[in-house]
């Protein structure tokens, strides 16, 4: 078992809040060091052995590379497509929203709204327009 280890409040604050790991063997796997409550990783962190990994340099992983490669990528779409998305977007916004307001309104919680709702419906109704 590993010997506990007792630090100021402030000190352990800030090393709980990053990710420290070991450095990685041959198949590129590493253990995750804990100093804030472990002798051995605390004494391993001030040597250097152990890594913060938020500031190890990605750059360097040929994997991560290409990954970053493929998502940079452009992509171009026409005005029409752009404007059936965002047309997608709005009608469900306001589908959700008036389905709301009706089952808030059958409920009897908001029949204000309903009432103003209903009666703008109705002045630009064709009915109404039309003069029927």
């Amino acid at each position: 078992m590993k010997e506990l280890i007792k630090l100021p409040r402030l000190e352990k604050k800030k090393l709980r809040k990053t990710l420290w790991c070991y450095p990685a063997d041959e198949k590129g796997n590493s253990l995750v060091a804990f100093p804030y409550k472990y002798k051995a990783d605390y004494e391993a962190m001030k040597t250097g052995i152990v890594k913060n990994v938020m500031d190890m340099d990605l750059d360097e992983n040929p994997k991560l590379i290409e990954a970053k490669k493929s998502l940079d990528k452009e992509i171009y779409i026409t005005n029409l497509e752009l404007k059936s998305y965002v047309d997608d977007i709005f009608a469900e916004k306001y589908r959700n929203e008036s389905y709301q307001r009706r089952s808030a309104a059958k409920s009897g919680l908001d029949l204000t709204r309903f009432s103003v709702f209903c009666g703008y419906l109705a002045y630009f109704s064709d009915a109404f327009l039309s003069g029927k």
